[in-house]
Parts: structure tokens; sequence; C-alpha cells
């Protein structure tokens, strides 16, 4: 003890930046340079109090206990390092801190920014066996978000209805892990075609409206509390801020609870609110990178403004998602679908059995065989308004062969 009582405040930056894996640039940027933070270190410059604030902020430390070295709460400090780390995408430091007081939390952390993880995951898990359901959340949900993201949805979706069983059971479920696994829940029901999930409805209750100023206010919040040696309340504000943090990663997740809202809307005659869930799930797919689901979303949000009569607006939309889409998609054959609708709208039959011939060949070779199905009836129905029903009849027999073809595909 006396050696780390005759400690200087250089060599305690060094020490604590290295036992956080962190490079003096990085413990510098943005407002330092690498040589002055060496200079700090190596005792040949004092800080500034500017500077001794800024190193208390990038090491997850009260500014007293870098100055003074009285630990005041190393789990706390821990928390808000791990905490910097997931928010940086900082991998090898996660790593590093894999190996202290919060080894779980941080393998969980690294395993969300770590491809092919899995076992990340299962050792976190293990780790946390003991503890209650909403401290597990996140390690053993990994394992199915891993499998969502992979196209098993169904596996996934059995997965996440058995940790929200153990949340519900346990009596106080803690909402940011029930809107967790709702978020993840929801992209699954959406994805195996049931268009009104619950979870959905539950996730959208449970948003923050704004998270990454709810998780930056509760960081400083909580920096602040550490100093002032408020440290139960700064626990919960990291932990505030961490559940903030993670909801940023939903967005495309909270984008397909917007859809399977509105396809509930939808259903039950609410064509604005529809149309607003769409919209708010396009703006945010397309945020995310995530085009062809955007464009999905536009298709059906067409079809929501075709049933408002709004047919130059739903034009509009189908004609750029079949600009920017393959043509031989089952996005590309949704929106000929939805053309050949318009079309029919417009009394325009000739160019509606078009668009749906188009539609029906292309989901004849990617499927799915619901979408195949819908075609099929709607260009049956085109042909007996012209009086065919001959041709109504045959196109129905030979897409209903391509559609049990599909079905025993899926069943083999």
């Amino acid at each position: 003890m006396a050696q780390r009582d005759e400690e200087t405040v250089g060599r305690r930056i060094h020490r604590l930046r290295t036992g956080l894996g962190l490079t003096q640039r990085e413990l510098a940027a943005p407002s330092y340079t690498p040589g002055y933070v060496s200079a700090v270190e190596s005792d040949r410059r004092t800080p500034s109090a500017e500077a001794m604030r800024h190193f208390a902020f990038r090491l997850g430390l009260g500014l007293e206990e870098l100055a003074t070295g009285r630990t005041a709460d190393p789990v706390v400090g821990q928390e808000l390092a791990l905490l910097d780390a997931v928010v940086a995408g900082d991998r090898r430091r996660l790593a590093t801190l894999a190996t202290g007081p919060l080894k779980a939390r941080a393998l969980t952390d690294l395993a969300a920014l770590t491809p092919e993880a899995t076992a990340l995951y299962e050792e976190a898990a293990a780790l946390l066996a003991d503890e209650p359901p909403h401290l597990r959340v996140e390690a053993n949900a990994g394992r199915a978000v891993r499998l969502r993201r992979s196209g098993e949805f169904r596996y996934a979706r059995h997965l996440l209805r058995t940790i929200r069983d153990e949340l519900h059971e346990s009596g106080h479920p803690d909402p940011a892990a029930l809107f967790f696994v709702d978020a993840h829940l929801a992209a699954c029901d959406v994805q195996v075609g049931d268009d009104s999930s619950p979870a959905a409805a539950e996730a959208l209750a449970l948003a923050l409206p704004s998270p990454e100023l709810s998780r930056d206010l509760n960081l400083r919040l909580a920096r602040t509390l550490v100093a002032a040696g408020r440290f139960d309340d700064a626990h919960v504000a990291v932990a505030q801020a961490r559940a903030a943090h993670r909801q940023l990663g939903l967005r495309a997740e909270l984008a397909l609870c917007h859809q399977a809202r509105a396809r509930t809307r939808q259903a039950a005659g609410d064509l604005s609110g529809a149309a607003a869930d769409l919209s708010q799930s396009r703006a945010m797919l397309t945020a995310d990178g995530e085009h062809q689901a955007a464009a999905d979303v536009a298709t059906e949000l067409a079809g929501v403004h075709r049933e408002l009569g709004n047919v130059a607006g739903a034009r509009a939309l189908l004609e750029n998602v079949l600009a920017a889409a393959e043509p031989d998609t089952r996005t590309a054959a949704r929106a000929h679908r939805q053309l050949g609708l318009l079309s029919l709208l417009d009394k325009e039959s000739m160019n509606a059995e078009q668009s749906l011939r188009t539609a029906v060949t292309i989901f004849e070779r990617t499927g799915p065989g619901h979408d195949l199905a819908r075609a099929l009836l709607d260009l049956a129905d085109v042909l007996a308004g012209r009086g065919d029903p001959g041709a109504a009849a045959g196109a129905l027999s030979a897409g209903l062969r391509s559609v049990e073809r599909m079905a025993r595909s899926v069943a083999g």
C-alpha cells in the first residue's frame, strides 16, 4: 500500500491506461496528443485541471479518484470503462476487460461485435447461470439473435419465447430486458409471416423516443455521480445508459415492429395509421442500410396508398422500387403485383394482366408460395372479369401445381 500511496499522477495514469488496454493515442483523443500523454506519464508534464478531467472521463473514473488514487467504487469504474468500449466498438479493449470482475458482460458485448461468436455467448451464459433472468437476457438471447440473422427464424423464435417466459415468471420483469427480447421476437414473427405479432406492440410501447440522447445523458450523469461519491445512483445511471445503447443496435428490429403493427392496423381498417407505421419502418431500414427490406416495406406502403385512393403516390413508390431492384427477385415480383392491382383500379385490364403475369412468373421461381397464391388469385380475377373464365381456370390450375411443389419442397 505504501508504494501505491507514493504513486504519482503520471504513473497512475500509465497504470490505469495499460490496465484498460488503451494506447496513448486512444487516451489522448480527441483533445490531446500521444506525446502529451507520454510526457504526463513520465512526470515530465503536470496535467492541467482540464486534462485531468479528460483523462478521468476516458479512464472511467471520478476526478478525485484519478487525482488521489483512492478507489471509491471499482465496479462502477469498470462498468463505465466497459460501456465506453462498447460505444466505441473497441473489441480489443473489450477482450482486455473480459478478464476482470465484469467478465460475463464483457464477453457478451464482445460477442455482439464479433461474427460467429456463439461460443462467447455460451461462456457468458455459463458464468451467469445462477443470476436472475434479466441479467442473463443478453447472453442467452445472443444465440437466438444469431439464429434469426442467419435465417433460422422458427428456432430463434422458440428460444426467445422461452427467455421471455422466464422473465415473466420471475415476477418483476425488467423493462429493458423485455424490450430487447420483444424486439427480436417481433422480428422473427414478421419474418415467418405472422402479421399480428403482440411482441411488436409491446416493444414499441417500451421504446425510448431518443436512445442516443438518453445514453449520453445517463453516461454524463453517471460520471458526475461517481465524482460526488454517489455510487449506488451511478450504478443505476450506467444501467440506463447501457439499456439505451442496446436499443440503438435494434433499429432494424424496431422497423420490423412498425411493419408488424402496420399490418395489424391495415387489417383493422386503420389505413392512415398503417401508412404512418410503414413510412417510419421504411425510413429506419433505409438509415440502417437495409435497402432490400426497405424496398419490401415501400411495396406494402404502396398497397396501403392504393387502398387510400392515392394512386399517384402508390405508383411513384413502386416505380422507385423497380428501378432499384434486381428484376428476378421477390422484391420485384411484389412490386409488379401491386402495379397490377393499381392498373386494375384504373380499369387498365391489359396492363394489370401483364404486371400480374410477370409477378407470377417470378414467384414460381423464387417463392414464397403464399405470395404466388395471392398473385394467381389476382390474375384469375382479372381474366374472369374480362369474360374469359377458361383462361382464369387454366392460370389457377398451372399456378397451384407450382404452389404444391413449393409446399412439398419446404416439407422435405
